[in-house]
């Protein structure tokens, strides 16, 4: 049976890489986004759209059994550290570290699975 893997962040970037080298070799992907982007052009993707600061993301949304996640949305500000606004800081955290921590706690279970 082919390997499920999560990935956050799939429709460009790295995270569309990933997806990408992952239907290669194989893996079932599923891939999550806040728009399909360059998703749709890797048939074999199943897409979800999802905003997983905003939005939340719950395990009933996923495979039963996850063998890999991937998270990678992320957003930083790239100014002297005086000039960052609390806002600006808020949304890189939200993104960086919340985001991630909504899709970790959702996919517990599947891992666990996985894993056992």
């Amino acid at each position: 049976m082919a390997k499920q893997i999560v990935i956050v962040g799939a429709s460009s970037g790295i995270g569309f890489e990933m997806a990408r080298q992952c239907l290669e070799q194989g893996y079932n992907v599923v891939g999550i986004s806040r728009n399909e982007g360059l998703l749709a052009t890797l048939p074999g993707v199943k897409w979800m759209q999802k905003d997983v600061v905003s939005d939340g993301l719950t395990a009933e949304e996923l495979p039963s059994v996850i063998d890999g996640l991937v998270y990678c949305p992320g957003s930083i500000v790239l100014k002297p550290f005086r000039s960052i606004s609390a806002a600006q800081f808020t949304d890189d955290f939200a993104i960086n570290v919340l985001g991630a921590v909504n899709a970790v706690k959702a996919s517990l279970e599947g891992l666990k699975k996985a894993a056992s």
